[in-house]
């Protein structure tokens, strides 16, 4: 067997993203907010004096836990670098996304959708994310960290597909991997400053300090915020003067390194961010709805008001949501140790993390308080990982390690129902209510859960060319939960609760029963009063292999196999009384995928490929159902679910001024078995006595044209799972003595796709097709690039892109919606010092 040379840690930390399908190539060189390269050791890879300059840099990636070449690395993923998140000025998951169709992150009332390959958790608050997110190798488990800002950052791989072995149980569709800045060994810094469209503004710093030959300091402060660009109004023409979504999102982070000795590193993170907005981009469309439909519930309050024909997502950036809010506050503090035995690493990660959500919303989306809505969260998790690494390029390269998470979240939801004040008074039987109007419901729900977990992989380096692995993982986790529903007074639109007289007492038969008014309030129709307890455990075996064929020193085939799973638990939104409905099941998937990374012509020209199958058994899906004054969020598991496709992402440098990249994803994304599945728009308005015969509803579903009360989805598309999407960049770089113009421009397209994890498959929710162009023109000096000038044009084509979708409450045919921002454009500047 030949020798196989040692690379060390440095040297495989030569470069990162450059070459990717969102990269530009020609400006991926630098690091950090300002491109302060200088300052971390961590520059451009040294390309062999074989290759030509016009090679691409290598990327390095810690997909499975070690520092290794992306090129080299058996899993589909994409590489965003530091550059790359400045120039195109991404400060979270959900901008990040904007550019790959395939992947969405939204933000929702009830929690955020994080979507890989068709595959993602719906939008409820006790979910486990199908989709991880680690920042610094520490676990960010719930939804609505999603929204926090970034900054700072290394870069961001994107991970597709099961990562159970090395990241956890609850990556069963893929992982967002964040890697943050480290103090550098010399005093540097970089800033950048940001102003554009819609009041868009960006202002960050970071400096780094060596305050002893064993200590050293990175201190960075970021803050954004916008204007906004949807207009307020209260009446036809009438203005509020405010603008949605504006916001202001500030954060801070220290990280202290401390290397006593050479073979142990110690490093401290503090870190902080608040976001507050007056709301999200939502916009009512569909009023006055199309036929079959008529004007009801909501939209007709709209109508009456006026305003009916002026909003909508294909009328005018105008919606009429005033008084809304969120606001995010994160903070996380944690300790990662690494101390080198002899050949062996050593790594401990010790970590807490709290965050508080808080969201006040015009659930009704009209002028009129007719049903509001308030949503808080705190969560608390503590986390402790202890692994141990072999050495790299040896023989035999092996990695194990245990894991133990202890976390609470608490969750309160309201919701306020003006609306039904005038039925109130007119029944008899709810009298005792007259004088306690406004009626308004909350939900609470309390979950306790404990995770553990024992994960080890092995890779047997054969020959040169070939190499098999290994991977297993035990997890088990104990979920404990309460909930309480009870009614009474909104004293205010968007919050205050006063809450009814009565006893909520313990399950009956199944049953939650109340008295006194509590048990008045729940003959209204919007759920009984009461409380629920629930406990689960949950654990399973999740092995993994692969197998990697270097075909040539730059070309490598590889074939893995993944077995995934995500816990089950307990619906935190549930208001039927049933423990039955309560509860879901685990949800599990086989996952093979095959492909070939290719670095070719001297590394001018990198092409991957990756065909994938993932089988899903008990698929955990959220439905959205109207009932009266409101929704009802109901859990169920579909019986299976196929994602299957091919991945296709290349970059050419065609010359040393001239770069080309693209990518392309064919997805097809179906359910399997899943039957009664709740109705969609024209269900819900044909299953009436009223429109029994209604000729739209015989010719959509025949005979009598009553559909039945519920739906079966199955051999249908999953949400979030576009046939076609891709994205494709140019760019060109002009050399004029002291500066450097590089001009790029960005194509990325999608075609049709369902955007709603709740209501599902509804054909008035669904986004067409679009082709979104982005563009880039850079300044920098050529010399040392110690600034640089960028003007920034996103959604040049102005397309109405649909981020998130839901039935308006009692309005068959009216939908509302979230977009992307329109045409916008920034210019920034960025300084390294």
């Amino acid at each position: 067997m030949k020798s196989r040379n040692r690379v060390t840690h440095n040297a495989l930390l030569a470069g990162v993203a450059a070459g990717t399908f969102l990269s530009l190539p020609a400006m991926a060189t630098a690091q950090g907010v300002g491109s302060e390269s200088k300052a971390t050791g961590v520059g451009k890879a040294q390309a062999s004096s074989s290759q030509p300059d016009t090679a691409a840099e290598e990327i390095i990636v810690t997909a499975q836990l070690r520092t290794e070449r992306l090129q080299e690395v058996p899993i589909s993923a994409v590489v965003v670098g530091a550059k790359e998140l400045t120039l195109r000025n991404i400060t979270n998951l959900n901008t990040l996304t904007e550019a790959m169709p395939s992947i969405h992150v939204g933000n929702t009332a009830s929690a955020n959708d994080l979507y890989m390959r068709g595959v993602g958790s719906g939008n409820n608050v006790s979910f486990d994310q199908a989709v991880g997110t680690f920042i610094d190798g520490i676990y960010y488990g719930r939804a609505r960290i999603s929204s926090a800002t970034f900054f700072d950052l290394e870069q961001i791989e994107v991970l597709k597909g099961p990562q159970s072995t090395f990241f956890g149980n609850n990556t069963i569709a893929g992982a967002f991997n964040v890697r943050t800045r480290d103090p550098s060994s010399t005093f540097s810094g970089a800033g950048r400053f940001l102003y554009g469209t819609h009041g868009n503004r960006v202002a960050e710093v970071a400096v780094s300090a060596p305050i002893s030959d064993t200590l050293s300091v990175r201190l960075a402060g970021h803050y954004d915020g916008s204007d906004g660009w949807l207009h307020n109004i209260t009446a036809p023409n009438v203005e509020t003067g405010r603008k949605t979504p504006a916001s202001d999102n500030y954060g801070g982070r220290a990280t202290i390194v401390y290397t006593p000795v050479p073979n142990l590193k110690i490093k401290l993170k503090l870190d902080y961010s608040n976001n507050k907005s007056n709301g999200l981009a939502i916009q009512t469309t569909g009023c006055p709805p199309p036929a079959p439909f008529t004007a009801a519930g909501n939209c007709l309050a709209l109508l009456n008001a006026g305003l009916g024909n002026t909003v909508g997502l294909d009328k005018n950036d105008i919606n009429v949501n005033e008084g809304q809010a969120i606001a995010l506050k994160t903070n996380s503090q944690s300790l990662h140790v690494d101390y080198t035995l002899g050949d062996l690493t050593i790594t401990s990660i010790s970590a807490r993390l709290n965050y508080d959500y808080f969201s006040a919303l015009d659930v009704d989306r009209t002028p009129t308080y007719l049903s509001n809505g308030l949503a808080y969260e705190n969560y608390t998790q503590y986390s402790q990982e202890l692994r141990v690494a072999s050495p790299q390029n040896v023989p035999v390269e092996y990695l194990f390690g245990i894991y133990y998470q202890n976390d609470s979240l608490y969750s309160n939801q309201q919701i306020n129902f003006p609306q039904l004040s005038p039925g109130i008074l007119a029944k008899p039987s709810l009298a005792p209510l007259a004088g306690l109007l406004p009626i308004a419901r909350s939900i609470s729900f309390d979950q306790k859960q404990d995770s553990i977990a024992a994960f080890g992989s092995l890779s047997w380096h054969i020959t040169d060319q070939l190499t098999l692995s290994g991977g297993l993982r035990y997890t088990r986790s104990h979920k404990a939960t309460d909930s309480v529903q009870q009614f009474g007074q909104a004293t205010s639109p968007y919050s205050g609760f006063a809450p009814y007289s009565g006893v909520l007492n313990p399950q009956n038969n199944g049953a939650i029963v109340s008295t006194g008014l509590q048990g008045t309030a729940s003959a209204v129709g919007i759920g009984p009063a009461g409380t629920e307890s629930s406990a689960g455990t949950y654990d399973a075996f999740l092995p993994s292999a692969k197998i990697q064929y270097k075909i040539s020193p730059a070309s490598m085939a590889y074939f893995s196999y993944s077995k995934g799973f995500l816990a089950g638990g307990f619906n935190g939104l549930e208001n039927t009384g049933f423990t039955a409905n309560a509860a879901f099941k685990p949800e599990k998937v086989d996952a093979f995928e095959l492909g070939i990374k290719n670095r070719l012509f001297g590394g001018k020209v990198t092409f991957n490929i990756a065909a994938f199958i993932n089988n899903f058994s008990d698929f955990q899906v959220t439905q959205t159902i109207q009932q009266l004054g409101g929704v009802r969020s109901l859990i169920t598991n579909a019986a299976s679910l196929k994602s299957k496709g091919v991945e296709v992402d290349a970059a050419w440098n065609v010359t040393r001024a001239f770069r080309l990249s693209g990518n392309l994803t064919y997805l097809h994304s179906r359910y399997g078995t899943y039957t009664g599945v709740a109705l969609d728009s024209l269900g819900s308005f044909c299953h009436t006595a009223s429109n029994i015969g209604n000729p739209a509803c015989v010719s959509a579903y025949g005979g009598n044209g009553d559909p039945g009360s519920l739906r079966d989805l199955s051999g249908q598309v999953t949400p979030f799972a576009p046939t076609w999407s891709g994205s494709a960049t140019a760019s060109y770089g002009l050399d004029l003595g002291e500066v450097k113009v590089t001009p790029a421009i960005t194509a990325i397209f999608s075609s049709s796709f369902y955007p709603s994890g709740s209501t599902l498959n509804d054909p008035l929710q669904l986004q067409t097709s679009y082709l979104r162009l982005d563009a880039q023109i850079t300044v920098a000096q050529s010399s040392n690039g110690r600034w640089g000038v960028d003007l920034i044009g996103k959604n040049l084509t102005d397309r109405n892109i649909t981020t998130a979708a839901l039935l308006a409450s009692g309005s068959a045919g009216t939908i509302s919606k979230a977009k992307e921002e329109p045409r916008n454009f920034a210019a920034q500047f960025r300084l390294n010092f």
